[in-house]
């Protein structure tokens, strides 16, 4: 069992615990490039074209700026002091009540150190940010170049498995 959850054995005939414990309630990374190679196929990722540089937060947005709702561990925000309920303020001196962060973000380079203003407890603090690269953000699933027979009838079946 993981985590109460009952062993998908029971319904598919094969043991599933193992998947469960790695993949459901732990963190290990799912084995795509493994797993579509099997049916003939790879996952593309691509940065958009207009990507900004990554901070390694998210937020929703409010009236007067962006609060901060995660702060993900050894990011430019983790590294720079930025956490979880700071109202981010500006960025330079530009307000994020009338501009989109990744419009405020685009205009600087990966590695640049950023001041941010933040309200916390009621508190404005000026914290610098060292930005990162853009993250992958697209995402697309391509045929093998060279893929065998077997592969492509693999494929195919998956595919084609409700027909």
């Amino acid at each position: 069992n993981c985590r109460g959850q009952k062993s998908p054995r029971i319904e598919s005939g094969s043991d599933f615990t193992d998947f469960f414990k790695k993949y459901v309630a732990g963190t290990d990374p799912l084995p795509y490039a493994q797993t579509l190679a099997l049916a003939g196929y790879e996952l593309q990722t691509s940065v958009s074209p207009d990507a900004a540089p990554w901070v390694g937060i998210s937020a929703e947005q409010e009236d007067r700026g962006l609060r901060i709702t995660s702060v993900r561990p050894g990011s430019g925000a983790d590294l720079g002091g930025l956490s979880v309920g700071d109202l981010i303020l500006n960025v330079d001196e530009l307000s994020l009540a009338t501009a989109s962060l990744k419009d405020r973000l685009k205009i600087y380079p990966p590695g640049a150190e950023v001041p941010f203003t933040v309200e916390r407890h009621n508190r404005q603090l000026r914290i610098t940010v060292k930005l990162a690269a853009p993250v992958k953000d697209q995402y697309s699933i391509e045929a093998l170049p060279g893929a065998t027979d077997a592969q492509k009838a693999i494929g195919d079946a998956w595919l084609h498995a409700t027909e």
